[in-house]
């Protein structure tokens, strides 16, 4: 009976990621790039900064009825991210971001 306990718990949290990622609506306001390093082979590293704008919903529904809807709006939220590119071969190159 555990096992399918787990199963149901996690169909109900990929079914509110699912959901979550769906409903999600933002904007980017005031975005500003940074070349922190870049070589002449194209190497580089970069830094973006913005503000985030927007709403998320989150809709919970079991056997077709709905059992929550929440609405989170969200203004000038801060971000940071950060890019990485190196180049592996002639042609291929490895991005990493966060």
């Amino acid at each position: 009976m555990k096992v399918n306990e787990n199963k149901g718990l996690k169909l109900l949290i990929f079914s509110i990621l699912y959901i979550i990622l769906l409903n999600e609506t933002y904007a980017f306001t005031e975005k500003t790039n940074y070349t922190i390093y870049e070589d002449a082979d194209r190497n580089s590293i970069n830094l973006g900064i913005a503000l985030l704008n927007g709403e998320s919903e989150e809709l919970v529904y079991k056997n077709g009825e709905k059992l929550s809807e929440l609405t989170w709006e969200f203004e000038n939220v801060p971000m940071i991210g950060l890019e990485m590119k190196t180049k592996l071969t002639r042609k291929i190159y490895f991005n990493a971001s966060a």
